[in-house]
């Protein structure tokens, strides 16, 4: 069995291109073969962080991919469509993206199905914030979720290029 971390370039290991170098040696510009072009597809998750290199994105031209996007039959708010790749709300945590992953490539499946809020209305546990006006039944969190989950996987398998932006949690 090969060791995949073998032969790789110091700047690849945290330990010998950042813990070991005296701080002044530390150079975190580095050379790749990465080409990001104005047709690349490029995915965001993440913190508030991510939705800012969205943004950024979108206004230099850049194919920012949305695989999510609202339905033609939705006449309400935005209800979080577009402010990221998908409509997962923010993800703070690398358990958090590992979960989201897992749940929609059906390798992690929740012990609850939806939370009921005080107003009788229900919302997803893994997204709270992102439906704003809550589902009216539990079939509707669970219509709404397997259409976000199979975005979720068009995301993860078309784009070319995924940025994911950690929280101050995760620090």
């Amino acid at each position: 069995m090969t060791n995949p971390y073998r032969g790789k370039p110091d700047f690849q290991f945290w330990r010998k291109s950042v813990a070991l170098p005296a701080p002044t040696d530390v150079d975190p510009v580095v050379s790749t073969n990465i080409q990001i072009g104005h047709d690349t597809r490029i995915a965001t998750a993440g913190s508030c962080f991510a939705q800012h290199i969205a943004r950024t994105l979108v206004g230099q031209g850049f194919q920012y991919m949305i695989a999510e996007s609202k339905p033609a039959f939705e006449f309400s708010q935005n209800e979080n469509y577009g402010t990221f790749s998908a409509r997962y709300g923010n993800i703070y945590t690398v358990r958090q993206l590992s979960q989201l992953f897992e749940r929609a490539y059906s390798l992690y499946e929740p012990k609850e199905i939806a939370w009921l809020r005080e107003d009788g209305r229900y919302i997803d546990p893994f997204r709270p914030q992102i439906q704003s006006r809550g589902f009216e039944t539990i079939d509707q969190i669970i219509e709404d979720r397997e259409a976000h989950l199979d975005a979720v996987r068009i995301m993860f398998e078309e784009c070319d290029i995924f940025i994911f932006t950690l929280g101050l949690t995760e620090a």
